[in-house]
């Protein structure tokens, strides 16, 4: 199951009554903190034309400003 689906029984859980909100809190912190960390794929990070020292553009993706060739 993954992450958004333990948490949403876990609302279940907490909204029925089964669980009060100290359980609720405890057991959704141990959750996240055993969740995998997401890591950005390629394809969510912006990419920006800039151009070259030679005058071309390629794509990229840092945050530096294209002056600093």
């Amino acid at each position: 199951m993954n992450v958004v689906h333990e948490l949403q029984a876990l609302q279940r859980l907490y909204q029925s009554g089964a669980i009060n909100q100290y359980e609720f809190h405890l057991a959704k912190a141990k959750l996240l903190r055993s969740a995998p960390e997401a890591q950005p794929s390629e394809n969510t990070l912006p990419r920006a034309a800039v151009p070259t020292c030679a005058g071309t553009f390629e794509t990229c993706g840092t945050r530096w400003s294209p002056g600093n060739c």
